[in-house]
């Protein structure tokens, strides 16, 4: 029999392709999509517009359905989402709503009704408008309370109390979630901070996406950073499409600590009345 030499026979152990080890981003970014992918939620709700003027309403207004992305930020099932996704019209508050300087003001009602939010395994949780800080662009809801004696559901959320920082041209890793065509399924990308405010606050600027509003940015050591929302440059009377239009928006991560902080009001108007309604939520003052 013909004996095979000791290096050819080590020669046919070895794996095929590329020897080089997978960068080490790759690795994180899985690690956080294994983590903390079914923190990841899609939202709807029917936002109802009136407006007015003068002291007159403008017929029973109009219903919208929106959908859009969310973050679980607390194992009560806390959720924060950008403000400007939910509002199909852009306005940033109830009250003045201008098409030009020398034109009539109008006024802008919006509330929410048929609140849901869509969990990872299809689960639907009806949900309510808690508080929003249209400023900053952030929306928060809650799960209405179970009924029936049902114990509360423990919801994979991200700790936002760790929080990581950044710095120029660090890269960052973007957990999103697809649409329904795409069967909701869970996704990354990366992104690179490529600027940072400090004033009026701290916002990390670099290369985010509309279809990541409302979801967590990561640090490669797989810490959040913060949740990617909509920057608005202040521009009196102007609507979601014409900032669009005109380049007033810019998306931004605002930091961990800083949504913590409004989001502990949330919670605590959630204490004081479990029950309010949508059409009440609490707005922040700043």
């Amino acid at each position: 029999m013909k004996k095979i030499p000791l290096a050819a026979l080590l020669l046919c152990l070895l794996p095929l392709g590329p020897s080089a080890e997978e960068p080490s981003g790759n690795v994180a970014a899985r690690r956080v999509l294994n983590r903390y992918q079914e923190a990841v939620v899609w939202i709807s709700a029917v936002v109802k517009v009136q407006m007015g003027g003068m002291g007159v309403q403008f017929g029973s207004g109009q219903e919208y359905r929106v959908e859009t992305l969310g973050t679980v930020i607390s194992r009560e099932g806390l959720v924060v989402a950008s403000y400007s996704m939910l509002d199909p019209m852009g306005t940033s508050s109830d009250g003045a709503y201008g098409f030009g300087e020398e034109e009539m003001q109008f006024d802008v009602k919006v509330r929410f009704s048929e609140v849901v939010i869509r969990l990872a395994d299809d689960t639907e949780v009806p949900a309510r408008l808690v508080l929003k800080d249209p400023d900053l662009d952030l929306a928060f809801l809650l799960p209405h309370p179970p009924q029936g004696g049902t114990p509360p559901r423990s919801f994979v959320h991200i700790p936002l109390e760790r929080g990581g920082t950044a710095d120029l041209l660090d890269d960052l890793i973007l957990l999103g979630r697809l649409g329904q065509s795409l069967d909701r399924q869970p996704s990354l990308a990366f992104g690179r901070v490529s600027a940072v405010v400090r004033k009026p606050r701290t916002f990390y600027v670099g290369s985010m996406y509309a279809s990541d509003f409302g979801t967590p940015v990561f640090t490669l050591d797989e810490k959040p950073l913060g949740i990617c929302l909509i920057r608005k440059a202040p521009q009196p009377g102007a609507s979601m499409s014409m900032s669009m239009s005109g380049g007033l928006l810019s998306s931004v991560v605002l930091p961990c600590d800083q949504i913590l902080e409004i989001a502990e009001q949330a919670t605590e108007d959630r204490e004081k009345s479990p029950g309010r309604a949508s059409a009440e939520t609490q707005e922040m003052k700043h």
